[in-house]
């Protein structure tokens, strides 16, 4: 019974860092205008 739990916990903890490492793009923007009203303003 303890093995079965210890390898459902260790299964899950391996799923969540393999599901947490996966690579993301990045995106770049570049040349992109932001209105002025959007800027907030310094305190």
């Amino acid at each position: 019974m303890k093995r079965a739990l210890l390898g459902v916990v260790l299964t899950s903890f391996v799923l969540v860092f393999v599901l947490g490492c996966r690579h993301g793009s990045i995106v770049e923007y570049k040349d992109v205008k932001i209105p002025a009203s959007q800027i907030p303003a310094r305190v």
